[in-house]
């Protein structure tokens, strides 16, 4: 059985709900680590101080801060005491039409279980909260501190469990001002020719998550079993695709839909 990550208590009205949180992903990506070529000993890294050249221990280190041109540095007593005290009630804010939530607030997804029987878990007041979302249509914005900082979070049903998935504050999303999009005019007889013949062909029914994988991972993973085998790889040659200009642009929508109905 996965491992819990934190345990807390949801306050549903006079209601109690202790619950425990599990993560809801798995990262399956390939990391690497750094290794000297000549010996393959690990590569480590030095704490070293950029005036003096000195090698330090975590005891001669403190956090800081640069204003203008002054650095500032801060004992770590002295930022624990500006934390919101960890605590183990879960609060709701209030309830909401899901569609009022913007989606490019979501972040990482949750499960949400019962607490165990030994730990004084309920299975009731847990369906009781589960149940009021389903019938009433609405998710549950919350709000918990943890680990030093406020989070909050969006509860729904997912199946027979709470799915929670934290949402980032507003000032955290960037503008899209920030995003440079070069000025475009598109003939509204293209449009529509790009909707029948590409849009419209592949358009499914359901949308098939299981499908959906990822190649890189994959490849890499047969690439690392095949070395440590000895065997020879041969990696085919990426050849990367052009940007499409507007007087291509028809030409590539007749030659897409064509390949799609075969």
């Amino acid at each position: 059985m996965a491992k819990s990550i934190l345990s807390l208590m949801i306050g549903f009205g006079a209601v109690s709900i202790p619950v425990r949180i599990y993560k809801a992903k798995e990262n399956g990506r390939v990391s690497f680590h750094q290794y000297h070529s000549a010996d393959k000993g690990a590569v480590r890294y030095d704490k070293v101080c950029a005036v003096c050249g000195k090698h330090l221990e975590w005891e001669q280190i403190e956090k800081g801060k640069q204003v203008g041109r002054e650095t500032i540095l801060f004992k770590d007593d002295e930022l624990d005491s500006l934390r919101p005290h960890s605590s183990s009630t879960m609060r709701v804010i209030g309830f909401y039409d899901p569609r009022q939530i913007p989606e490019i607030s979501y972040s990482e997804p949750y499960y949400v279980g019962t607490e165990t029987k030994k730990g004084g878990g309920v299975g009731a007041s847990y369906a009781l909260f589960r149940e009021a979302l389903k019938k009433s249509g609405k998710v549950s914005v919350v709000g918990w501190a943890s680990r030093g900082h406020d989070h909050y979070g969006v509860l729904e049903p997912y199946g027979n469990v709470l799915l929670l998935r934290e949402i980032s504050l507003a000032s955290e999303i960037r503008p899209t001002d920030d995003v440079e999009v070069l000025e475009g005019k598109v003939p509204e007889a293209l449009v529509k020719k790009a909707v029948s013949g590409i849009v419209m062909r592949l358009t499914k029914k359901s949308f098939d998550w299981d499908s959906l994988k990822d190649s890189y991972t994959e490849t890499v993973n047969k690439y690392v079993e095949a070395k440590a085998l000895g065997e020879d790889v041969t990696i085919e040659e990426f050849i990367p695709e052009k940007p499409s200009e507007l007087r291509d642009l028809e030409t590539l929508i007749d030659q897409s839909a064509t390949a799609l109905e075969r």
